[in-house]
């Protein structure tokens, strides 16, 4: 059955914070970037959310198409630096394996995040406005 426009289209999407995901037309989902106030800069969550979304994504048997973009006066400004000082910090106790492991862990948020949008099997297009930056080149690249 068509999901009608502007709805979310699956359980689980209507929860997403960093996302929205509408239907404007069949076979067709438009996932939004959604932190505008941020310029849709991306965080952990930014990329947790855009795996599990295109993970759902790739199980989605009508949808053929998927459009992203971003919401506000930008697509995406590409990491939020602020959200990755909070996690690296300068923290100096930190032994140098901690850090390291801490690093490995966001590179690899970051990595499955693009890497879902790559293996969904849907085509997806960017349609990209104002800015693209940083991380964002590497996500509309995927």
């Amino acid at each position: 059955k068509h999901i009608g426009p502007h709805m979310s289209v699956a359980p689980g999407f209507e929860n997403l914070q960093r996302l929205r995901v509408f239907s404007p037309a069949p076979h067709v989902l438009h996932v939004k970037l959604n932190r505008p106030d941020k310029l849709n800069a991306m965080d952990i969550l930014c990329w947790q959310e855009v795996k599990s979304c295109f993970d759902i994504i790739r199980s989605h048997a009508e949808a053929r198409a998927v459009l992203l973009s971003g919401a506000g006066r930008l697509f995406c400004a590409g990491l939020d630096l602020q959200a990755a000082m909070s996690i690296f910090g300068n923290d100096s106790a930190q032994d140098v394996p901690r850090r390291a492991l801490k690093i490995r862990h966001f590179g690899k948020a970051w990595q499955d995040a693009f890497t879902s949008i790559e293996i969904c099997g849907k085509a997806v297009i960017a349609c990209m406005h104002g800015a693209c930056l940083g991380a964002a080149l590497e996500m509309v690249s995927a």
